[in-house]
């Protein structure tokens, strides 16, 4: 996400907390809030960092649990995220703002259902939350929007909704200008389909709620992930 005018650094090292692939060697995120930040936006961030990093930390030995994949033709895994994924608008990169394709493959058994979460690890940002894709589901085409694909129950509000903008579903990278911003895209194989509490006055509920519900359902995960800096 792109945040206009002048900003504060909050730092969390992800290390510290066990994520994996973390070495003695990596070096804290930084994760950009606005200067004019609410608290209450402070602490959602700050309660994002503590959900996600504990079920990242918590799902390391089902990462890949029986050749459990992720893989997609729109990018390149650890490779430069593509314009036609770059956030449009209400962002300000001038993207296309489209969902990558994704395919999956060799869940674990017991799967009951799926959800996506795409995160962006250096600003600590829900980018899309989907849930409760049924257990036969094997990918997403290219430029899903809310309602369109069979199977597919709901879409999470992203965390535009910090900025005070309802969005439910994709919302494309939109970095502010400086860091390279790592954006991991992970599929939950999950024990149980998922019935999500909305928020007052919203629906859906949001990617924080979901990344909260999914704890302790998790029986395999796969990830990939893409990079992208601002100029």
């Amino acid at each position: 996400m792109k945040f206009i005018g002048g900003r504060v650094a909050l730092v969390f090292s992800a290390c510290a907390l066990a994520l994996a692939g973390c070495s003695s060697g990596s070096t804290p995120a930084t994760f950009a809030l606005p200067r004019e930040a609410a608290p209450s936006e402070v602490a959602q961030s700050v309660l994002h960092a503590s959900s996600y990093v504990r079920l990242m930390a918590d799902t390391v030995s089902v990462n890949n649990v029986g050749g459990f994949a992720l893989t997609s033709t729109t990018f390149t895994n650890n490779g430069i995220i593509p314009k036609i994924m770059i956030g449009g608008p209400p962002q300000s990169c001038g993207g296309g703002n489209r969902s990558p394709a994704l395919f999956w493959s060799h869940p674990p058994a017991g799967t009951k259902s799926f959800a996506l979460v795409v995160f962006d690890e250096t600003a600590n940002f829900g980018h899309w939350g989907i849930y409760n894709l049924r257990p036969n589901a094997n990918r997403l085409p290219e430029d899903v929007k809310p309602g369109t694909i069979a199977g597919l129950w709901m879409q999470a509000d992203n965390d535009l909704i910090l900025s005070g903008i309802l969005d439910q579903g994709y919302a494309g990278p939109c970095p502010p200008p400086g860091l390279t911003h790592h954006y991991m895209f992970t599929i939950y194989a999950l024990d149980t389909m998922l019935s999500l509490p909305s928020n007052p006055g919203l629906v859906p509920p949001t990617i924080e709620s979901l990344l909260y519900h999914m704890t302790g359902h998790v029986i395999g995960r796969a990830s990939i992930s893409g990079f992208l800096a601002e100029k």
